[in-house]
């Protein structure tokens, strides 16, 4: 379910069920099936729950588009919990797991997948990870970081092209 309620009086504004059916892996025992933080351009509003899919709505509850994802085995059945992030007409999403891992960029209009990319990313044990991805915009150019388990990795927003990769991470970075 998205809810969306009114800032000033905390009532509800509106109720959508994004997604009808038994939950797609497990959970982690201090959380929900909706760890995702919802993002927002100021023109839509996107939900991604990880292992179901990527979800827009208009500001007034207007279901608009969704792109479902193949879900993946989490790391002891902990669940998802990788925000979204929107930047220059895109949405960005994340899904490191046990299975195939990825990174993708959607059409934040359309809901058109503009790329995606694997994370077969190196690591020690599990693969699976909840950091959300930061866009940052320098003198140079804006380059997409997402950090893993044992790697940061940049990527070129418009195409998902691998800008650099630091590795020497030792530790879950959420």
């Amino acid at each position: 379910m998205v809810n969306a309620f009114d800032a000033t009086t905390g009532k509800l504004k509106w109720s959508r069920e994004a997604h009808k059916g038994l939950p797609v892996g497990g959970r982690h025992r201090k959380n929900t099936f909706a760890s995702e933080t919802p993002a927002t351009d100021g023109e839509r509003l996107y939900v991604y729950f990880g292992n179901v899919g990527l979800f827009a709505y208009a500001l007034d509850g207007k279901p608009l588009w969704d792109v479902r994802f193949e879900p993946q085995p989490m790391y002891l059945d902990f669940g998802t919990a990788a925000s979204p992030v929107v930047a220059d007409g895109r949405v960005f999403v994340v899904h490191d797991n046990d299975g195939k891992s990825f990174a993708a960029a959607i059409d934040a209009k359309s809901g058109k997948q503009l790329w995606k990319v694997d994370r077969d990313l190196p690591s020690r044990g599990m693969k699976s990870g909840w950091s959300t991805p930061f866009v940052w915009k320098h003198d140079g150019r804006t380059e997409l970081i997402v950090i893993g388990k044992t790697y940061a990795v940049s990527y070129e927003p418009q195409s998902g092209r691998e800008l650099w990769r630091l590795g020497g991470l030792t530790g879950q970075s959420t």
